[in-house]
């Protein structure tokens, strides 16, 4: 059931291990105290992260290993709601899904649970070289750098399994067949919520109390549809907003810091009661370390909640962050964390204030209806304290380390392929192919290309990981409305074979008797493909490439789903509805339907094809049903080919089309023009063959500077020309991401924009 109407039987997701069966089991219980006339039934699923146990999940490196499946389900009407460990959910969750609850946040520290021999001892008492055992990235680099004397290996599977695992003696492992070598545990660590929900309190040796932990670590959340009313009262008769306050600040850091299993961050949040009952402040601690543990980065922040509203909702308020000074260790030994530096925040801003007086907000996932505006004011604040830490982080030195972090994780594909601060391919001579599913990486700005033109603030690669988060967020949402399966398929990287491409992992035999694992590896590697982090290595439809001008990137779309304007469109139309700009480099991120040397002819017969599709009309310089991106091979200094073959990279992406309203409507254009670094192409002869083109394929259409149908923008970038064709410049305010997400009055574009067109 899809729709929002009471029903006597819900039906709830959850995977199938033990512990997560047992958590349900405690949503359930709540759920069934509080509505005895519903029958709640659990229905059991298998996810990829339940599949794959001899991975460690830093390497298989999605965000969703052990939340899609279940999703899915959700999104199809399958089940009406469904319980998840909130630090295995992302902190974007799929467009149409929502954290109706969170409740039920138990200790979040990190435990160690001992091997027989060893059992009431601490990490501290293990002889050099002793063996434990930890799933996650983030306790290996914090454990090596409190103890480098100890060995810490990936241990994966339920925590059945595990302790089963630490409680095998070594004498029999020893005995086991070689061919199937198992380490031998002298330790592991756990989260100290899982073990006592599994009853294991008595199995604790050590408590790592003085240790950063999880996001969200030791809280339950159920996910459900946002129009879902009936599920989403339910859910709120159990929620518990401190747990929500705290894990709303945390998960607001990892998403500024694009976090994930394979970044070391880790966090601590404190929420105590200041003076009556209703004064309350949260402070978050949190840390990012590299992954050997050698540098660490420590900050905090705190906030004193209102205890009620402000009395005028219409003036501003400032935010004062407070940034005492402070600095971090770099260095491969293990020295201690410097001293942490605090900030503090006062005063709601007036989009927190905006945030809390619309019943619809949503807080890094979580909306709760009904909720008062005091509520939702705290989670505003709460979701602003993680941005100013993660700011705080970055800027003492986090950006470094996590680049360095995604640097090493981007893996090659084929051996040919880096992700770096900007796509390249190993032989710059040669413009080559690199067939995955005829995605071309190039290294700079050609005619013949569609995609994006960015505009950032100084931070390059923030600006390409933000841009491409933004990208793959929005493509990957199109992929769920259209058919999945199929989105996956034709997006998933190949090679000339037809075979997906990349570095098995070497304990996956690929044979005929093992179709079951290739297929499983298969399904990992088209999950990481629909997935929209930056630093997927497996995702290819999106690159930066270089311009040689200052502040400004172009990114190349190579999607066959649709057009770069379309999808452009999808994002602008997301954050306006969201207000979160999502975003803290980027600029601007305007759609570019063809690209051309700069030059009058050439200009002139690019504007002529992409008008003659733009309008849908026929046209002797269009035969093909998708635009073709061309790349000219590099020349030698003698001016001849580098290339002597005479093969032409090709990629075919869908055409850009007017929407009906503005084929129907008053048929008015306006053309601007911006040339940067290349004065040979001027601005009234630009303007003038423009204008000519377009007259030429349908006469119907003038010039108009006030609300025009469409913009055409020509952006001259040394020497290559863009051409954008704009059905919405002025609803997205020029395309500029932050003004889209502004709180003020809409300005009137067309006053600020000077053009020549009626010379």
């Amino acid at each position: 059931m899809l729709g929002s109407s009471p029903r006597n039987v819900v039906r709830v997701g959850s995977r199938r291990s033990n512990l997560a069966l047992l958590q349900t089991g405690m949503a359930v219980n709540l759920l069934q105290k509080q509505n005895p006339h519903i029958l709640f039934e659990v229905v059991e699923m298998a996810t990829v992260g339940d599949k794959i146990l001899d991975v460690s999940l830093s390497k298989i490196g999605d965000k969703s290993l052990f939340t899609k499946e279940l999703e899915n389900a959700l999104l199809s009407g399958e089940v009406d709601l469904v319980v998840h460990s909130l630090k295995d959910v992302p902190s974007i969750l799929p467009s149409g899904l929502v954290l109706g609850c969170v409740f039920a946040r138990v200790s979040p520290e990190d435990v160690v649970l001992m091997a027989p021999h060893y059992r009431g001892r601490k990490l501290s008492d293990l002889p050099i070289g002793s063996t434990v055992g930890t799933s996650a990235v983030r306790r290996v680099a914090t454990l090596t750098r409190k103890y480098p004397n100890l060995k810490f290996v990936s241990i994966r599977g339920n925590l059945n399994t595990r302790l089963a695992k630490l409680d095998t003696p070594p004498a029999s492992k020893d005995n086991c067949c070689s061919g199937n070598p198992s380490p031998s545990y002298d330790a592991i660590v756990l989260a100290k919520a899982g073990v006592e929900r599994m009853g294991w309190s008595h199995r604790i040796d050590q408590v790592l109390t003085d240790s950063f932990y999880a996001v969200s670590q030791g809280a339950l959340a159920c996910e459900c549809r946002l129009v879902d009313n009936f599920i989403m009262d339910l859910l709120s008769r159990i929620h518990d907003e401190s747990a929500a306050l705290t894990t709303i600040a945390e998960r607001s850091l990892m998403r500024q810091l694009d976090g994930g299993c394979s970044i070391p961050i880790g966090v601590r949040s404190d929420l105590v009661v200041k003076g009556d009952l209703n004064y309350y402040q949260l402070t978050l601690h949190a840390n990012i370390l590299s992954v050997d543990g050698g540098r660490s980065i420590e900050r905090s922040a705190s906030v004193v909640f209102p205890d009620r509203m402000p009395i005028n909702d219409c003036v501003e308020s400032s935010c004062k962050l407070v940034q005492k000074s402070g600095s971090y260790d770099d260095v491969s030994t293990n020295t201690p964390i410097i001293e942490n530096k605090g900030t503090s925040l006062t005063s709601p801003t007036k989009d927190e204030l905006k945030a809390a007086l619309d019943a619809t907000s949503i807080f890094m996932g979580v909306i709760v209806t009904p909720s008062s505006e005091m509520s939702r004011l705290r989670m505003a604040i709460a979701q602003s304290l993680g941005c100013a830490v993660a700011k705080s982080l970055l800027l003492s030195g986090a950006d470094e380390i996590l680049y360095e972090i995604r640097s090493q994780s981007s893996g090659n594909i084929g051996s040919v392929l880096k992700h770096n601060r900007i796509w390249t391919i190993k032989s710059p001579r040669k413009n080559a192919k690199l067939t995955t599913e005829n995605v071309l990486l190039v290294q700079k700005n050609h005619p013949g290309m569609t995609g994006y033109i960015l505009t950032y603030n100084q931070q390059q690669r923030l600006a390409h990981i933000e841009t491409y988060r933004l990208l793959n967020h929005t493509l990957d949402e199109i992929s769920v409305e259209k058919d999945g399966s199929e989105s996956y398929k034709n997006n998933s990287p190949v090679n000339t074979n037809n075979e997906l491409v990349g570095s098995k992992p070497s304990n996956m035999v690929s044979d005929e008797k093992n179709s079951d694992t290739d297929d499983l590896y298969s399904q990992l590697l088209r999950e990481n493909c629909s997935n929209y982090p930056a630093n997927s290595k497996n995702k290819f439809v999106f690159c930066s490439v270089k311009t040689h001008v200052s502040n400004c990137s172009f990114i190349l779309h190579q999607t066959h789903l649709l057009c770069a304007a379309e999808l452009c469109n999808r994002v602008f139309e997301r954050l306006l509805s969201t207000s979160n700009a999502e975003s803290r480099y980027v600029l601007r991120l305007m759609p570019v339907v063809d690209t051309c040397r700069s030059d009058l002819p050439s200009l002139e017969n690019c504007v002529l094809k992409a008008w003659s599709n733009f309008l849908g009309l026929a046209s002797c310089k269009i035969n093909t049903k998708c635009s073709k991106v061309e790349v000219p091979p590099d020349q030698s200094s003698d001016g001849e080919n580098a290339n002597n073959d005479n093969e032409s990279s090709t990629i075919h992406v869908p055409k850009q089309i007017a929407c009906e309203s503005t084929l129907n409507g008053s048929k008015t254009f306006m053309i601007m023009f911006k040339s940067r670094g290349f004065k040979a192409i001027t601005r009234g002869d630009a303007i003038r063959r423009t204008v000519e083109a377009i007259k030429s394929i349908d006469s119907s259409w003038n010039i108009c500077n006030s609300s025009p149908s469409v913009v055409i923008s020509i952006t001259v970038l040394c020497k290559v020309t863009c051409v954008s064709l704009l059905e919405n410049f002025f609803k997205y305010r020029k395309y500029n991401i932050a003004e889209v997400c502004s709180p003020s009055p809409k300005c009137d574009c067309t006053n600020n924009i000077k053009n020549d067109e009626s010379k």
